[in-house]
């Protein structure tokens, strides 16, 4: 005897004449049933509310069109997904993530491209009357992209029904949610980090790296690349301990010049832009966090004479945002970052996470695998450095 909600779903199944109906029916359940719910539906009830109304309407169970019976791939596949989906959207609010702040993320419909970029960034130019304008011209150089696509599927088998694992299909509903969340960190902090072999795209080539100007891999961070003003890179000796710490990494990152002949960080050019981006902050490993704090948080730096004002407290000019993510510890627990990541990296996406269910076509395939549900949760997207003058890492 059917009771509560599957009487309801039975008998409005009934009255479904065609696939498209009882499509229909579970989008607009779906639609309308809040996130919490969805772990409330058992699976061996579920199944025979739907065996009930295939029966009551006379329905036959064509391999076509039917897996045990016809609505309940579309129910269970669809309450999967509605599960997988928001598990997806907890998890960034459940764990420290910060890839997405750390990139521009921008739709293609590409594999993998080259695109240009901006070579000249000079300043308007005084035209005298009767004279022509220079042009603001796109250079020559590009930088080279790629994508992947990145799955997982949950297959909810006959013995899962009949013998009504329903915890065990939400668990895995679950851990697929939070798998995509924490697949596409991981594409950001591997090329952030450039952990080359280690990365979660290294089957697109051995040593895969994130920075390819002109298509070529190459190190985003370097001791001597790019070149600024004292001809030293990216990559400095800096532990972070107090204000000066800060301080260094700020000037070093004042040197550069971004892709332009004339250059905007020049201090030697009246009139450009001068110092390190005001916008910048700390990209910390976990193990730094409480130190950023201290800093931050102190009227007095923490090695200074007494009634000295901390210059790194609130207020003052070195006081930064910072973020932190645990993943970076793995590669070094004492290795910080500062500037302006979301202007040198993009996150490329094909389409972001999102999940595919059973359809009709697929039901004979399904039957030989004696499988009654199936979901498939995928992204295609890619990560990408623009330029390595944004950002300075320090190093112990």
């Amino acid at each position: 005897m059917l009771d509560g909600r599957y009487r309801f779903v039975s008998n409005e199944l009934a009255r479904c004449t065609s696939i498209e109906e009882t499509d229909n029916f579970w989008g607009t359940m779906l639609e309308g049933m809040p996130a919490d719910d969805v772990e409330n539906w058992d699976l061996r009830p579920l199944y025979e509310a739907c065996e009930y109304a295939d029966e009551h309407a006379g329905r036959s169970q064509s391999l076509t069109e039917a897996i045990g019976t016809s609505s309940f791939p579309q129910a269970i596949s669809g309450l999967i997904a509605k599960r997988v989906l928001q598990a997806y959207e907890d998890a960034a609010t459940e764990f420290p993530y910060i890839g997405d702040q750390l990139v521009q993320v921008e739709k293609t419909k590409l594999k993998e491209a080259k695109e240009l970029r901006y070579s000249d960034h000079p300043l308007l130019k005084l035209t005298h009357e009767r004279e022509a304008s220079q042009p603001f011209e796109m250079g020559e150089e590009y930088f080279e992209y790629k994508t992947a696509h990145l799955t997982r599927e949950i297959a909810v088998t006959e013995e899962m029904v009949m013998f009504d694992q329903t915890n065990k299909v939400w668990n895995h509903c679950k851990n697929l949610g939070e798998a995509g969340r924490l697949t596409r960190e991981y594409l950001i902090l591997d090329t952030f980090i450039d952990v080359e072999s280690t990365h979660i795209l290294s089957e697109l080539g051995v040593n895969y790296r994130g920075y390819r100007p002109s298509g070529t891999a190459t190190d985003i961070w370097s001791t001597s690349a790019p070149s600024g003003r004292d001809n030293s890179g990216n990559s400095l000796t800096n532990v972070l301990e107090g204000w000066n710490d800060l301080q260094n990494a700020d000037d070093r990152l004042a040197q550069f010049y971004d892709n332009s002949k004339e250059g905007i960080n020049d201090q030697s050019n009246p009139g450009k832009i001068m110092g390190a981006p005001l916008s910048s902050i700390l990209v910390l490993p976990g193990a730094l966090r409480y130190a950023a704090f201290q800093i931050m948080g102190t009227p007095q730096g923490l090695f200074d004479a007494e009634g000295t004002i901390n210059p790194a407290g609130k207020g003052g000019p070195l006081h930064k945002p910072y973020i932190w993510s645990p993943i970076l510890d793995n590669n070094s627990a004492s290795t910080w970052y500062y500037g302006q990541a979301r202007q040198a990296m993009k996150l490329k996406e094909v389409y972001p996470f999102r999940m595919l269910t059973k359809n009709k076509d697929q039901s004979l395939e399904m039957m030989r695998h004696s499988l009654y549900g199936w979901v498939k949760g995928e992204s295609y997207m890619g990560c990408a450095w623009y330029t390595n003058k944004k950002m300075v890492r320090c190093t112990a």
